[in-house]
């Protein structure tokens, strides 16, 4: 079963660790917010020692932590940084919270988002060949057995090869590969790309906050979001009011309000993963109390996305401007058209959130389209029609990843059925976007959102047809489970008729009845026991090679656990006969003697 929790948001989630402090003295300061699927710790001396990760569990200094097969995890620090681990990963937190932290990536892919500048000291990233270090930063990084990767999404990192100790730094959208031996080689990475890659494993953040942490934690999102669009627009403003820029401020702001949109976009991850949160607890028939919390948790979703449009298309009209050129673009005023203060907003019902943020009446964007076109391509209309009409879609495929890429045991064979259909009928309705992808592309070849969305339809496709494989389940018979439970009823049947015969037995050995009778009644205790032992030695033979033929499944489908739920009774049943047969050992040799005459 999946296991999934939120440390509300990432703005209070870790509040009490920074209050009360570590709960020991080998505290490493880190606690699990999201877990899904298998996820292992187990202390650095103890090779054998995994144990399934718990969100309670407190996480020691040199503890490893490992995600499974299809399985993922969200480590939260108390400075709120944040480490998501990809399937197959492994990392070790080296050292306490303090200056310098450490995390040693053993092996696999981590997404690491420092979200505050960390004063006079850093976070490293230690891996086989390579070490990055990193202050505010959202970088990814991958180890493999004969590379490590490093991709710089935000802000900078700076690298140090072990073998070598060359320094090498990064910016945004650099990455770097180094080679087993030290060799290594700096490259691009395209941030949305990257972003888009991670998205599933982003949106658990959101898909596993607790109901009533929702509001707070969306609250969260509004005003940190808010205040990071009023600074920009104000640095904006300053800048489009001088004289002259140079080429280096101009460059400044164009990188942070680039990385602004990278926060948006991840944003609007977490987003997307509340919102499956809330229609899961809305199917799930809640109470009147339960569904006014969720009309309002619905209600700061819908404003925070509006005003992430509204942010996305300011931006935009900001980056339009060439502040170098007097701070004019295509030669007309710097600031026309741009809005340089924050967008009002009321969040009607909800309290803490005050009048700042986006306003109510921008639409609201729609979910699974990538990020905002080019500036190349700003005002093509076409591209903005086309990911507006495929929103619908990319965001109907994404809940059903999300909805089928859960722990699906306990479900029917027919819901299994039903999911690959779903998936086939998904597949279908992607495949048929791709013409007019197509024909966009070749009109417009350097747009970078339409590259994003074939990436992502590819994605959700190779996603799709892996998911089918996994949901194809070896059926169980309905007539096996049928004579399982019958079989039950003979063995109880066949327990009564050995007691009853017992004690037949034993006024027959204890009178003065003929030894004829002594022997009919050993005979038919031979008979009953028998025949009870034949019966559960069928059934035993007919479960084992059930259980084989469905031992490939991914998932235990609610006959699996009925069938194992009906054999387990009836193993029960026929060990009571093991009290039986320990009397029929003593009677047996009684008889033996008694009736060894009558036989010679």
């Amino acid at each position: 079963m999946i296991r999934r929790r939120f440390a509300l948001g990432f703005l209070a989630a870790l509040l009490v660790l920074l209050v009360v402090g570590p709960a020991g003295a080998g505290d490493s300061g880190a606690r699990f917010s999201a877990i899904t699927g298998q996820v292992e710790v187990r202390p650095d001396e103890d090779l054998k020692g995994w144990k399934f990760a718990r969100f309670e569990t407190v996480l020691a200094v040199l503890d490893h932590i490992r995600t499974g097969e299809d399985s993922s995890s969200v480590l939260s620090f108390a400075d709120m940084s944040t480490f998501v681990l990809k399937a197959e990963s492994e990392v070790v937190i080296a050292t306490p919270p303090g200056k310098d932290s450490k995390v040693k990536l053993m092996a696999g892919n981590i997404w690491v988002n420092v979200k505050k500048m960390i004063k006079d000291g850093s976070m490293e990233i230690e891996m086989s060949q390579v070490v990055a270090g990193i202050k505010g930063t959202n970088i990814t990084c991958s180890s493999r057995t004969e590379e490590d990767w490093i991709q710089v999404l935000r802000g900078e990192a700076e690298a140090t090869v072990k073998a070598s100790q060359e320094k090498i730094h990064l910016k945004e959208g650099e990455a770097l590969v180094v080679k087993k031996g030290g060799k290594s080689e700096t490259t691009t990475c395209d941030p949305v790309a990257v972003q888009q890659e991670w998205k599933a494993e982003i949106q658990t953040m959101g898909e596993s906050i607790d109901l009533n942490e929702i509001p707070d934690s969306v609250k969260g999102i509004i005003l940190g979001e808010a205040q990071t669009f009023k600074d920009l627009s104000g640095r904006f403003k300053t800048l489009s009011a001088l004289a002259k820029v140079t080429q280096a401020d101009a460059g400044e702001f164009r990188k942070t309000a680039e990385r602004f949109l990278g926060v948006l976009m991840e944003h609007q991850m977490i987003l997307g993963g509340i919102s499956e949160r809330l229609n899961r607890a809305a199917a799930a028939s809640p109470t009147k109390a339960a569904q006014a919390h969720i009309a309002v948790c619905r209600k700061l979703v819908t404003q925070a996305t509006a005003g992430q449009q509204e942010y996305l298309a300011e931006i935009q009209k900001m980056l339009r401007v060439n502040l170098v050129k007097g701070g004019s673009a295509d030669n007309a005023s710097g600031t026309a058209g741009v809005a340089t203060s924050t967008p009002a907003v009321t969040a009607t019902g909800t309290s803490g959130v005050g009048t700042t943020g986006p306003s109510d009446d921008v639409a609201t964007p729609k979910e699974g389209v990538p990020g905002p076109p080019s500036r190349e391509d700003a005002d093509s209309g076409e591209v903005d029609a086309f990911l507006g009409e495929i929103g619908g879609t990319l965001s109907s495929v994404e809940s059903l990843l999300s909805e089928l890429g859960s722990d699906l045991s306990g479900n029917g064979q027919d819901f299994f059925a039903g999911a690959i259909d779903r998936c086939n009928d998904a597949i279908g309705e992607l495949g048929n976007l791709l013409p007019r992808l197509e024909e966009l592309q070749e009109k417009f070849p350097s747009n970078p959102s339409l590259s994003a969305v074939q990436k992502q339809i590819s994605g959700y496709q190779i996603k799709l047809g892996s998911l089918i494989k996994t949901l194809a389940v070896v059926e169980i018979d309905a007539r096996v489970m049928t004579e399982i439970t019958d079989s039950e009823e003979t063995m109880s049947a066949a327990i009564l008729r050995l007691k009853d015969e017992l004690d037949s037995y034993a006024l027959v050995a204890n009178g003065s009845k003929a030894g004829s009778d002594k022997i009919q009644a050993t005979l038919r205790i031979l008979a009953s026991f028998s025949s009870a032992r034949r019966q559960y030695s069928n059934i035993q033979k007919l479960y084992e090679a059930t259980i084989r033929s469905v031992s490939t499944n991914k998932f235990k489908t609610k006959e699996h656990e009925d069938l194992e739920t009906a054999f387990e009774r009836v193993s029960n049943t026929f060990q009571m006969l093991g009290i039986i047969i320990e009397q029929l050992e003593s009677r047996l040799r009684d008889i033996e003697g008694q009736t060894s005459p009558f036989l010679k």
